[in-house]
């Protein structure tokens, strides 16, 4: 059987969109097993018709036979054999089919004209307008009612022209009415099916194009939830090592501070000092023994740096803000810490100010620590000539400016020189490189204040060009410049984010502030300042130790029927270790950080310091910590009598005889 043909396809929206009284669509518009279907039934039933009605001639005329009459029936059945079993398209078998009839039916009348064989163009029509339509039928029934017309004319008889022409387009008007809806019913259910497949079709792809899309989105929550878990292991580590390098750093710069301390005391008593060895060092030891000072003062700044570092890497560099005088807190102490260094080159140390001193809300120590980086700097990269300071206003803010008159900075340099461990190269070999992280912290605590540093070089300028550093702070919207305080109780402005903290010890108050990072941290040390700095401040709390706010409410109770700590704001109690223990120890006087200088000490001996001769203890495990000791101390412009111990035993063996002033 021949495979379907593209043309017998149905278009499933064309019958559908078709009026319902369309009848003019084409046979071949039906699905081709239909029409396959309805043929091949046909054929069966034309072919048997055939073979039965000329066994039935040969029974009839077996023994006078007329072969004449045998045409029609054999027609019949051949034409129905050869479109049962011939390769041909649809078309062909049905105008087959429809001929032979037609044929049959034509020999039929011309044999036997005295029969009422016009009845038999109405079983052509029925045939023709099932397999072809009732546009055939009806061209079927104009043929026939031809062939009626001339086979009366030409054989004149009894039959009925009329009837059988009524009956003929009765059949025709039958098949337009029934065939032609049932054509177009059949059509629209072959159109809807297929439409139904089609969508069906579409379903299943729709549907495994969302199990694609349902799959990519489980493999990505799957990728997300495995990033997330990766990322939180990270953060973990990351926090780990961000620990483990604090309490690294912390644990080498303890244990670097210790030998440190040696190599910078002895190397500096040995430089500056020399008269207290009673014998002068030969010249070519004094210049190795500056070399090793030189290099032990450049490794502690170092370790000062790196510690530094570590805390703004873990964003927990202390900032304890307060209204500052810019020239009298930060230029002039920063300044005269650097005069000596710049004398003893022979340089000259300037200071110029071309504006009313500004004050603003910042840390002095920080900034003191900015301009002291630059003004070092500049001494040791200049030569001749000297350094000025400068300060000036632009617009909103105030500008602070170091310039040297030394050899300058390459340009290809200066894009370096705020980067951590970038340090500038220098061709003389008696200029120090620094660590490279002075201007890189410089930086931090500068743009943390709000502000901005930059740097411009003269070096085209002559041999006297120099370098300035320049750095800018906002100012707090001009009524800062107004403020003006004197040294003894300084005003401060109110805000609505300052904290009061009653404590003696100022490092608690410098730890509350590097955590209290969206407010101004006030420290008081006794409780007869609260009062005075609330009623100034107007603080939004007060932060204490639970002794501290029973004091509080006790000594601030009001005199009336009001309760103890009455119009205080709210009241914070917390337990805070003492870091400096003054508080707890009886006689603690202070305590020093090593590298110890003989500056620290005379700062702390002077507070002790009587008219005649002074005992001092000194106890330490180490042996060269107490000789070193005991040089500075025997370097300071009074007198001491050393007392020395080793351990904790021998001190108290040694002070139940003797007790000492001091002991270290």
């Amino acid at each position: 059987m021949a495979a379907p043909s593209t043309r017998n396809q149905v278009n499933p929206r064309s019958w559908i969109d078709a009026p319902a009284d369309d009848y003019t669509q084409p046979v071949e518009s039906i699905p081709w097993d239909v029409l396959s279907r309805i043929l091949r039934s046909v054929a069966i039933l034309i072919c048997a018709m055939g073979y039965l009605m000329a066994g039935y001639i040969l029974v009839l005329y077996h023994r006078e036979p007329r072969w004449d009459v045998f045409l029609p029936p054999l027609l019949l059945a051949a034409a129905g054999t050869i479109t049962l079993g011939a390769r041909l398209s649809y078309a062909a078998k049905a105008l087959l089919l429809v001929i032979a009839l037609w044929a049959a039916a034509t020999l039929a009348n011309l044999f036997f004209p005295q029969l009422p064989m016009g009845l038999s163009y109405v079983m052509v029509c029925l045939v023709a307008g099932v397999l072809l339509g009732p546009p055939t039928a009806s061209v079927v029934a104009a043929l026939g009612t031809a062939a009626i017309v001339v086979q009366a004319r030409l054989f004149p008889g009894p039959q009925s022209v009329g009837g059988n022409l009524v009956a003929l387009w009765a059949c025709v008007a039958l098949i337009w009415a029934v065939l032609g809806n049932l054509y177009l019913a059949v059509l629209r259910a072959e159109a809807s099916a297929e439409s139904a497949w089609a969508q069906v079709r579409e379903a299943r792809l729709r549907r495994g194009e969302l199990h694609s899309v349902v799959r990519s989105l489980e493999e990505a929550t799957f990728r997300i939830e495995r990033l997330n878990r990766e990322l939180n292991q990270a953060r973990l580590e990351a926090e780990v090592a961000r620990t483990q390098k604090s309490r690294f750093v912390a644990t080498v710069s303890h244990e670097i501070r210790g030998p440190l301390n040696l190599i910078l005391g002895f190397s500096r008593l040995m430089v500056l000092s020399p008269e207290h060895y009673g014998q002068a060092l030969p010249p070519a030891y004094r210049a190795d023994v500056d070399a090793i000072y030189r290099n032990s003062e450049h490794l502690a700044t170092l370790i000062d740096d790196v510690i530094d570092l570590s805390q703004i890497d873990a964003e927990r560099l202390p900032l304890v803000k307060d209204w500052v005088n810019l020239e009298r807190d930060v230029v002039s102490e920063a300044v005269s810490i650097v005069r000596p260094l710049a004398e003893r080159k022979g340089l000259y140390l300037r200071q110029e100010s071309s504006t009313t001193p500004p004050t603003l809300l910042a840390d002095p120590v920080r900034l003191r620590q900015v301009l002291l980086n630059l003004l070092v700097n500049a001494v040791r990269f200049t030569d001749r000539g000297g350094i000025t300071v400068s300060m000036d206003l632009v617009d909103d803010a105030v500008r602070i400016s170091v310039r040297d008159t030394g050899a300058g900075i390459a340009a290809e340099d200066i894009p370096k020189l705020f980067q951590e461990f970038s340090a500038v190269h220098q061709p003389d070999e008696h200029h120090q490189e620094g660590s490279g992280l002075g201007l890189s912290i410089s930086k931090y605590l500068v743009e943390l204040h709000g502000g901005r540093i930059w740097v411009e070089s003269h070096r085209d300028a002559g041999p006297d060009g120099g370098t300035t550093f320049s750095f800018s702070l906002p100012l707090p919207g001009g009524q800062a410049l107004s403020r003006v305080r004197a040294i003894e109780g300084r005003p401060l402005a109110p805000s609505p984010h300052t904290v009061l903290v009653l404590h003696d010890d100022p490092f608690v108050v410098r730890l509350l502030a590097r955590y209290l990072e969206d407010y101004r941290v006030v420290g008081a040390a006794e409780v007869e300042e609260v009062r005075r700095l609330v009623d100034q401040l107007r603080p939004r709390g007060i932060i204490t130790t639970p002794e501290g706010g029973a004091r509080l409410k006790r000594e601030l109770a009001p005199t009336g029927d009001g309760e103890a700590g009455d119009g205080l704001p709210p009241l914070i109690t917390c337990p805070m270790g003492m870091l400096d223990q003054r508080a707890s120890f009886r006689g603690l006087l202070s305590y020093l950080i090593k590298p110890i200088t003989p500056e620290m000490l005379f700062a702390v001996m002077r507070r002790v310091g009587g008219n005649g001769e002074t005992q001092v203890l000194v106890v330490d495990d180490d042996l060269d910590s107490v000789r070193l000791l005991e040089r500075m101390l025997t370097s300071l412009p009074h007198p001491y009598q050393i007392l020395k111990a080793y351990d904790g035993q021998q001190a108290l063996e040694l002070m139940a005889h003797t007790v000492p002033d001091v002991v270290f």
